[in-house]
């Protein structure tokens, strides 16, 4: 996976929050849906778009997290 042990421990111990594109990665690694990263909200809502993440590029995917977050800030 190429991920450090630091930042793998970073993310066990809530210090940093892994970006959409390692969560993709450790699904991957584990053979598993990215869903299972989020058992409190609807897979099936999210599966479709998480899914899509691995095709995009790490400057695509910087750009619909800003734009999430954009929204977000929007709603409220």
């Amino acid at each position: 996976m190429k991920t450090t042990a630091n930042t793998i421990s970073r993310w066990e111990s809530a210090t940093y929050k892994p970006s959409a594109m390692d969560l993709h990665k450790l699904a991957k690694f584990f053979g598993v849906n990215i869903s299972v990263f989020f058992p409190a909200m609807e897979t099936t809502r999210l599966a479709a778009p998480m899914s899509a993440l691995g095709e995009l590029g790490q400057k695509d995917i910087d750009e619909l997290t800003e734009y999430a977050q954009f929204r977000k800030l929007v709603r409220h």
